[in-house]
């Protein structure tokens, strides 16, 4: 994906993207906060544990705050004070298929929705990139984009 297909997707008119088929720059812009989904869950019983990172522009690189499936609302709280705080114009939410592999349906539309409030709230461009095929929350989203 290059930077100019990055930017005429965030200068679509909509508050919240969906991104379908395309992976997102592993560099986001420096405007962009991302919520990532790790790789490899961690299995307790019957109950995944999906390490969660929210990662924000700093003037010596980025910070990334490690949080897990167990600690989501504590994540999603992070997000909000962020974006409240610094003026971003975007929020990614990246590895939504490893969120939808790990976790329920209804947890990961609850939290696409939850982010697309705080995106609204705030003046921020929600953009979810996904794969071709993964479910998502669609009514969350005011455009889709796909490959």
């Amino acid at each position: 994906m290059t930077q100019d297909r990055v930017r005429e997707i965030h200068e679509r008119d909509a508050r919240s993207i969906l991104v379908r088929g395309w992976e997102s720059p592993l560099e986001p812009p420096d405007t962009v906060v991302t919520f990532d989904a790790g790789f490899v869950a961690t299995y307790r019983g019957d109950c995944p544990y999906l390490p969660l990172y929210v990662t924000t522009p700093a003037p010596d690189g980025r910070t990334r705050q490690r949080f897990d499936t167990r600690t989501l609302p504590d994540a999603i709280d992070h997000v909000a004070e962020v974006l409240r705080d610094d003026g971003f114009v975007g929020l990614w939410l990246r590895q939504h298929p490893h969120l939808v592999d790990c976790l329920h349906a209804v947890r990961v539309n609850a939290l696409e929705r939850r982010l697309a409030d705080i995106a609204a709230d705030t003046g921020t461009t929600l953009v979810t990139w996904t794969d071709a095929t993964t479910t998502a929350n669609d009514a969350v989203y005011d455009d889709t984009v796909e490959s």
